[in-house]
């Protein structure tokens, strides 16, 4: 029986890659703590601890099995896979595994103390945490996220450590219950760590040991305050990037304005229009923002994006998949803010409008009497175009209006390459022709 090689984003690699990474969690909690508290592996200790390495030992057959990605390729060739796996994680894996081949001596529980020590090996496993960690990154899920949760798990993890060495320097009495006794290391800790030192657990002077463990304890913990102090103000600025460079441009928009000596009312519309893409858009042109992907990529992203419009466009429902990908892929989304005049009568015809969002007027040629209003879904501006004529109306906005333009040149490409459509949207140009 041939097994398959496996593909590192399967959704079953996944969840066992979660599992692992709990089980090397608790590797690290149980090992020094065994060792510090001088605990037998009895009971549900020894069934943790043959449980953990039954994982580990299936983690290492399973890492021989899957696939990796380089370059954005995936390696599925076992010869390769084995060769990365053996250059990489392979030997911490293996002496995080090592404890189960170590003779126990003469029963289950009687480890020796060579034994003992060497599941501190399994610390080296903590590193495939880490590794789970970081590729968070190439999710969905905030990166701020990310830095916070590598930093909290780093945070605990050290304080464990420091409070398991505590313990076994001899820094907390004897005699007293093992969970009382890690509390008060790990209590210890956490003062010293975080410079509050409190002085009511304090090493024993005449131990040379001791004094020792508190230094680098506190060394670690001068470290650890800038980690935390550098992380948290890196995450604080960078919780909102985009909306800092969008206040960043509005603010030399409006110098530049005051510098030109705009009058307010000017300023106030610029500004109007500015939030309005902040709050719709966060301030991405959507246009440029796509402009860089791959025509495929694109068309699938534009696809999405414009779901909305197409189902609200009377026009394209019926419309057929060639004729919808010509008109998403030269689309050009715009945003206009109450009383914009979209068309001017008079003006030449460049662009026709699909829109998404929001609601204009059509006005006579008074430019004040409202001959109809147009809502999501409707199209305008197309009559100029066909007939290469000047606008016959004005036409303004009501409201906030998210817009979509079609330009002329790629209009008639798309009318000279589906006649039904043409045909449909000159008969509806015509119908509005004789209203007018």
């Amino acid at each position: 029986m041939v097994i398959s090689v496996i593909q590192p984003d399967d959704l079953r690699k996944v969840a066992w890659d979660v599992l692992v990474s709990v089980c090397v969690v608790l590797a690290v909690i149980i090992a020094p703590l065994t060792i510090a508290l001088r605990l037998e592996l009895t009971g549900p200790l020894l069934v943790a601890d043959t449980v953990l390495n039954l994982v580990f030992f299936a983690d290492i057959l399973i890492h021989f099995n899957t696939g990796y990605v380089t370059r954005r390729r995936l390696v599925t060739d076992r010869a390769l896979i084995r060769k990365q796996y053996l250059k990489g994680l392979f030997w911490a894996d293996a002496l995080a595994t090592l404890p189960l081949f170590i003779p126990a001596g003469s029963t289950l529980v009687g480890l020796t103390r060579f034994a003992r020590f060497a599941r501190l090996a399994r610390l080296f496993k903590i590193f495939v945490v880490f590794r789970n960690l970081n590729r968070l990154h190439q999710t969905t899920v905030s990166s701020n996220l990310v830095r916070l949760l590598i930093m909290v798990f780093w945070l605990l993890m050290t304080a464990h450590l420091i409070a398991c060495g505590m313990i076994m320097a001899g820094g907390v009495p004897e005699g007293l219950p093992p969970g009382l006794r890690f509390l008060q290391a790990y209590y210890w800790t956490i003062t010293t760590v975080a410079t509050v030192g409190y002085g009511d657990i304090v090493p024993d002077h005449s131990n040379a040991l001791q004094l020792v463990f508190t230094i680098v304890a506190q060394l670690i913990g001068v470290a650890m305050y800038g980690y935390v102090i550098g992380n948290i103000s890196s995450v604080i600025s960078n919780l909102d990037t985009s909306k800092t460079s969008f206040m960043e441009k509005l603010e030399r928009i409006n110098t530049f304005m005051k510098y030109r000596e705009v009058p307010d009312k000017v300023i106030r519309r610029v500004n109007d229009y500015y939030f309005y893409l902040w709050d719709t858009r966060h301030g991405y042109d959507e246009t440029s923002t796509v402009a860089e992907l791959p025509r495929s990529i694109r068309l699938e992203l534009l696809q999405a994006i414009h779901r909305d419009v197409i189902r609200a466009v009377p026009l394209f429902r019926d419309a057929n998949p060639a004729l919808l990908r010509d008109v998403m892929l030269n689309l050009e989304s715009v945003a206009y803010v109450p009383g914009d005049e979209v068309i001017h009568r008079g003006d030449t015809g460049t662009e026709m409008y699909f829109i998404s969002r929001g609601s204009v007027d059509v006005l006579a040629a008074d430019e004040e009497t409202v001959l109809a209003t147009l809502t999501e879904g409707a199209f305008f501006g197309e009559i100029a175009l066909l007939e290469e004529t000047q606008r016959n109306a004005t036409i303004r906005t009501r409201d906030y209006c998210d817009l979509y333009a079609l330009n002329r040149a790629v209009f008639k490409e798309i009318l000279a390459r589906h006649p039904s459509f043409a045909a449909t949207v000159r008969e509806i140009a015509l119908q509005r022709g004789r209203r007018g």
